[in-house]
Parts: structure tokens; sequence; C-alpha cells
């Protein structure tokens, strides 16, 4: 991440006590700022959620590409979960820039690169296979 700040991904399973057949799965996003004001959030991102967030990081990274380097007007697009989670990216004159958010109210933000977003869409895939796999 960018200026310090830290994205954390996991896997997560959880089971109904009373019936170990019932599973919930998805993702456990925690979102850590530094500076000023350290905080951090955590966002939960149901099993089905993961290939929408796959996909939007995939179309985000194509739109970047494309865009960078052209003189356009602030553009900015955001993917947002249920579970208060959003990753998105900006182009401003040409300039690229990515963040993702954990929380609703006092949400917390981490600033990406594009490596990072590139980053962030594998660990959704790679926890994707292992919890169809679970």
């Amino acid at each position: 991440m960018e200026y310090g700040s830290h994205l954390t991904i996991g896997t997560l399973v959880l089971y109904d006590p009373g019936s170990p057949s019932k599973k919930r799965k998805g993702l456990r996003i925690e979102v850590k700022e530094v500076g000023r004001l350290k905080r951090e959030n955590t966002s939960f991102l149901d099993v089905d959620e993961i290939e929408a967030l796959s996909k939007g990081i995939a179309y985000m990274s194509k739109v970047a590409s494309e865009w960078k380097g052209k003189p356009r007007e602030y553009t900015e697009m955001i993917f947002s979960t249920k579970g208060d989670f959003q990753v998105a990216f900006y182009v401003n004159k040409g300039e690229f820039g990515a963040f993702a958010n954990s929380g609703h109210i006092g949400a917390t933000s981490a600033a990406l690169d594009q490596e990072s977003l590139s980053l962030l869409k594998k660990a959704a895939d790679d926890g994707l296979v292992y919890l169809n796999g679970r």
C-alpha cells in the first residue's frame, strides 16, 4: 500500500454449532490507516460477493490502463459491498490513484497503486478458490 497504510485479507468459514453442515464463507478484509489518526476497520464479504469484487477490480484496472496518461476530467469508479468495503480508482489529468475503504461511519482508507490493486484481485481470486474447496 502507499503512504504506510495496510490491507490484510483472510478467508473465513463460520459454522453453526447446532448444524455443522450449515456454514457461511467469505473474506475478512482489514484496512489500517497510519499517520495522524491511526485507525482500523474490518469488512466481511460473503462468498457470493468475491467474484463480483474480482471482476470489478479487473474492469477498473483495464480502464485505468486505457486512461492513464490521457488528459481526462476527474473520473472515479467505486465498487462497494454489503459489508461496507469499497475499492476504487480515479484518474485526474492522466494521473492514476486508487484506494480501499472499510467501514461506514469513521471509515478507514488505504491508498493503492496499480500493483496493489492487482494484488487485491489475486487475493480475492485465491480466496474464492480456497473457499470453494471447503
